[in-house]
């Protein structure tokens, strides 16, 4: 308790004595440098430090500040993590920054707090956030002005027992680029006033709950000191740039493509302010301008006014004159006129222009085929008003000559080139250049686009010379505002030799084929069984790598990176036929083809000779992929003997025909087959769909199984049940009286019509085969069993009639003269009672017998 007593009273001391006795404290502060690293360097973790404190240390509310100097920014970026290994290594405190934006996150919460202005480069920047528990809100600030203030509840106290820091987060490659220092953190919620003093460097107080001196204590990281006053430059040294007499799209442009922005007042002081510097830079009021640009404008909706840098501008309560805006749509730019804003028309009004710079900004002149950055990296420079040149950390230099611009060799005095005329005349942004001989192997006097800009890495450059970022070129919706950023959008760069008739050869010096991967994905099925055919509905996708080429704006979704069908038809792509369809089918590259490049690796280096940042990407690794739909009948054998209990195969045969399989392979381990569709079909199930690969040959083919088992649902209800049915009915016959003979037969021969008439139709319904099916069987045993119900009626109504009629058949017997002998007829009865019997039994029994082995043997096969 002493402690943090202790430290509240420097940090109260410094931030307010400090200032009134107009003196501040001389001491050198220890900074920690991470040096530039490639970010695909994972491996790398260069400065890493650990640490687990000995006793965990708990906080509800805290400041955390840090002030760092960044030599590149990677969009988002972190150096420390605070954790709790407690609670499974959770997030408890992260601070991360991008280049518009803060965040930090508490306890597992993550929080965004946008910023007013943008985080730049090799300058300091001092950043807080702080955490009032009871007011529950969470604050950010940059350069000691509070950024963002937003409301939010931490529900359990924070606890900390493993700090981690280092250039890198573990296993999230956020990466940080720069200086570092004065990395503290405060078990309480800092005052605005007490921030402002730390960002002003009026002392340098250490944290009670993390200090910098002594719990930061890499060892394997480059360290330096610094006087402490050096990381506060004074407000004196920023400059200005300024332009006389110049539309408001005019000083836009200047402004920007400088690397700077207009100026936006919000308050009558800041206009004033700008005022001093040109009074300054104008001593005689004669000559001073009266009016200077803004970037206001409410173009877009009136009444709205808006800034191109700061989308916030509209909820500000601007410095306005008496009675304005009062030009409604015709007006709709502002300018500072006097001491307070005008809104004025955009085009026919003219203005000063006034660019103000931290420190100076660094250009690089791109599409030269330098790969020296001194040659083509540069510092813009205003000796007089309206008056620019671009001195080189180099021996170049670009100057205007006699109202040209031109690039010189200031050892020589030779010219590397001239801009073309342009208006507005200067040459930052997409310029054409007339080169003299020996830039980019060009012949004299020859056109050539370059680009003269200050953006940052990982950011593209517009026509305009205003910056977006890398990763929104060519991603098929406008970003710049002149919309250049989806011109010239070629994803593939063929080399002078490229041929599309020669496929692509293995990747290093093997001499392996080249691994074509297959995916065959099955959308419908549809199956023929009488004309043995399946009908398949199927994407058929091809991927590879072509060692020949290189890829560059590569996006990381593949769907970014179509290929336009007129580039498509000039490249190699692999030629497939489908072997066993009733007709010659191929692969096709068409209007239904679709081509996207996959980005599979980083890439290799930057295309100096492009007029942009264009990142170029090797064609050994990033692999191509092409698909198109198709709807074809393939030829199948089924094997029916078990129908309609039976399980069939049928294949799509394919086979690469651009060259043999010394040159060309499917890829054996990546290749694959899948059914999307609903398994049920009419009269089958899909299986599992299987891939199979067949290299005997002498070109690489591959088997697409496909499995249908028969749904036997429908002959059930068709075929059997109606012949179980009639076998009943032929059945019951024999329990019809013994005299009606004509309704027996009449009713069993019916019965053996209808059977035979099923029979006929199974029959014609399927495939004509040699050999006989198991539906076939069947019938043909219930036809047996009628035709035998029929025998045994003939021979029971045949008995009958030997019972009531006499004939030559009958017996006699020797009798006296006069005396009668009659025929047996007891014997008769009994005769036809056990033929009866008989039949009534032995039918359903034989049937019996056979349903058991017919279910035997297709259950076995």
């Amino acid at each position: 308790m002493n402690v943090r007593w202790w430290n509240q009273f420097l940090v109260v001391g410094v931030v307010v004595v400090a200032p009134l006795l107009n003196q501040s404290i001389a001491k050198d502060v220890r900074v920690l440098r991470y040096q530039d690293k490639s970010k695909s360097e994972f491996s790398n973790m260069g400065g890493d430090y650990e640490r687990t404190l000995p006793s965990p240390r708990v906080v509800t509310s805290f400041t955390l500040c840090y002030r760092v100097r960044l030599l590149v920014l990677y969009g988002r970026t972190s150096f420390i993590n605070l954790s709790s290994k407690k609670d499974g290594n959770l997030f408890v405190i992260r601070p991360e920054f991008w280049i518009d934006r803060m965040r930090i996150v508490i306890a597992g919460l993550w929080i965004m707090m946008p910023m007013k202005s943008e985080i730049g480069v090799l300058r300091w920047h001092h950043m807080c956030f702080t955490y009032d528990h009871e007011a529950k809100e969470v604050t950010s600030y940059l350069d000691g002005r509070p950024e963002k203030r937003i409301e939010i509840e931490v529900d359990k106290a924070i606890r900390v027992d493993f700090i981690w820091m280092g250039r890198r987060i573990k296993g999230l490659f956020l990466d940080f680029v720069g200086d570092m220092t004065q990395l503290n953190m405060w078990s309480r919620a800092m005052s605005v006033e007490e921030i402002q003093g730390l960002a002003s460097c009026n002392g340098d107080p250490q944290g009670d709950f993390l200090s910098w001196e002594e719990d930061l204590q890499p060892e394997n990281v480059i360290q330096y000191t610094i006087p402490l006053d050096q990381l506060c430059p004074s407000e004196s040294s920023s400059f200005y740039f300024w332009f006389t007499w110049v539309t408001f799209s005019t000083a836009q442009y200047l402004c920007e493509a400088l690397g700077s922005y207009l100026p936006l007042p919000s308050t009558v002081e800041e206009i004033d302010v700008i005022r001093a510097e040109s009074v300054q830079r104008w001593p005689n009021a004669s000559d001073r301008p009266r009016d200077f640009w803004t970037p206001l404008n409410d173009r877009e909706q009136e009444g709205v006014w808006r800034s191109v840098r700061d989308p916030l501008a509209a909820n500000l309560t601007l410095p306005w004159s008496r009675g304005e805006p009062n030009g409604l749509h015709y007006e709709n730019c502002a300018y500072i006129s006097q001491h307070l804003l005008n809104d004025v028309h955009c085009i026919n009004e003219e203005a000063a222009a006034a660019c103000k710079f931290e420190e100076p900004s660094v250009f690089t002149l791109l599409g030269t085929c330098e790969t020296e950055k001194e040659t083509v990296t540069f510092l813009a420079k205003q000796e007089d008003i309206d008056h620019l040149v671009f001195e080189g950390i180099g021996k170049s230099q670009i100057l205007k000559e006699n109202e040209t611009w031109i690039w010189i060799d200031t050892t020589s005095n030779s010219t590397f080139g001239r801009l073309e005329d342009i208006d507005p005349n200067f040459p930052m942004g997409r310029r054409w250049w007339v080169l003299a001989e020996g830039v980019c192997s060009e012949d004299s006097e020859d056109r050539r686009q370059l680009l003269l800009t200050t953006c940052p890495e990982k950011h593209f450059t517009c026509d305009d010379a205003t910056c977006v970022l890398l990763e929104y070129r060519c991603d098929r919706k406008y970003d710049c505002r002149d919309r250049s950023d989806e011109n010239d959008c070629q994803f593939i760069v063929f080399p002078e030799d490229y041929t599309r008739d020669i496929s692509p050869k293995a990747r290093g010096i093997s001499k392996d084929s080249v691994l074509i991967t297959l995916d065959f994905r099955i959308e419908t099925v549809v199956v023929e069984t009488e004309s043995m055919k399946m009908t398949l509905s199927f994407v058929f996708a091809m991927i590879w790598s072509d060692e020949r080429l290189n890829y560059q704006n590569l996006k990381v979704k593949e769907s970014e990176n179509e290929v336009p069908l007129s580039i498509v038809r000039s490249l190699w792509t692999p030629l497939v036929r489908f072997m066993n369809t009733d007709g010659n089918h191929h692969t096709e590259v068409d209007h239904f083809t679709t081509t996207h490049v996959k980005r599979v690796c980083d890439p290799v280096g930057m295309n100096e000779s492009a007029p942009a940042e264009v990142e170029v990407y090797g064609g050994d690794c990033n692999t191509l992929n092409i698909k198109r739909r198709y709807n074809l009948n393939f030829m199948c054998n089924f094997d029916l003997l078990l129908y309609p209990f039976d399980e069939q195969f049928c294949n799509a045969h394919v086979r690469i025909i651009s060259a043999s399989k010394t040159f060309l392979k499917f890829h054996p381990k990546l290749s694959t087959a899948e059914y999307t569709g609903n398994p049920s079909l009419l009269e089958y199930e899909v299986g599992g769909v299987s891939l199979r690969h067949d290299d005997s040959g002498a070109f690489s083919e591959a088997y697409v199984k496909v499995p249908l088992t028969r749904l036997y649902g429908y002959a059930m209800l068709n075929i059997f049940l109606p012949s179980i049915l009639l076998l009943v009915i032929s059945y019951v016959t024999l329990f019809f009286s013994k005299e009606v003979f004509e309704t027996r037969m009449m009713a069993s021969l019916t019965n053996l019509l209808v059977m035979a008439t099923l029979f006929t139709q199974t029959s014609a319904s399927l495939p004509k085969t040699s050999y006989f099916k198991m539906v076939d069987v069947w019938l043909l045993m219930c036809i047996a069993l009628i035709f035998l119900v029929v025998i045994l009626h003939a021979l029971i109504d045949y008995n009958l009639r030997l019972l009531d009629l006499p004939g030559e058949n009958q017996l006699f017997r020797v009798r006296p003269m006069g005396q009668k002998i009659s025929p047996p007829k007891n014997a008769r009865k009994v005769t036809v009672e056990r033929l009866v019997l008989a039949s009534r039994i032995i039918l359903p029994v034989v049937f019996v017998i056979f349903t058991v082995c017919y279910a035997l043997y297709i259950r076995k096969s």
